[in-house]
């Protein structure tokens, strides 16, 4: 689990770090709506709003998971919660005032995102598609759905995706801005990049 921890908490790190890479491109639709607050677990679906027992049941620990009684990703937020994680799987919910008002779910494939998400939901509200990273956002209110689909190169979760559901103004303490998807994608293509250069001069030296 620590190792998950470490690269959820390493994402608002990266504000301000390499600002190159691929440039990002962006859209706009009308598919947002509440839905989009709500995603489907193995064992039923949570959404902002719901009980606890609600986030447990919709996505129970996996055999080996460790859990926490408190939130990981969300902790800089001072929010209560609870998290399991397992390998490259991670689960987490904050709560406010007992009910669920922010979700992370790290670990699924990006191989057949974004195009599940969208058939689920709708089309984005708008998106930031690089070279190791694309974002998509859904709005509902002051909330939002953030869909982080990474390459193969990507510093963080290779080839997997992650789901964030919370308020917008929350999310962006945590360097997921809503309003513009395109500042975690050039971060990310950028790191990546840098990671790539300092790999080949490390090898030029040898």
């Amino acid at each position: 689990m620590s190792k998950l921890v470490c690269l959820w908490l390493l994402i608002p790190l990266l504000a301000g770090c390499g600002q190159g890479g691929n440039s990002a491109n962006s859209s706009s639709s009308s598919g947002a709506s509440a839905k989009s607050l709500t995603i489907v677990g193995p064992g039923g679906s949570v959404g902002i709003g719901d009980s606890l027992d609600a986030a447990k049941k919709a996505f129970p620990p996996p055999a080996g998971a460790t859990t926490f009684d408190k939130s990981m990703a969300f902790a800089i937020l001072n929010k209560q919660g609870w998290t399991w994680g397992l390998k490259d799987q991670a689960f987490e919910v904050a709560l406010q005032n007992g009910k669920v008002c922010a979700i992370a779910v790290t670990g699924g494939s990006a191989s057949d995102e974004p195009s599940k998400t969208i058939s689920q939901i709708g089309e984005p509200t708008r998106k930031a598609v690089g070279k190791q990273a694309s974002a998509y956002v859904w709005e509902a209110g002051k909330n939002a759905r953030i869909l982080l689909c990474l390459g193969p190169k990507a510093i963080i979760v290779p080839n997997g995706s992650m789901t964030l559901i919370g308020d917008k103004e929350d999310l962006k303490v945590l360097n997921y801005n809503a309003d513009d998807p395109s500042i975690f994608v050039k971060q990310m293509d950028g790191a990546a990049q840098q990671l790539e250069d300092l790999q080949k001069s490390n090898k030029a030296k040898k």
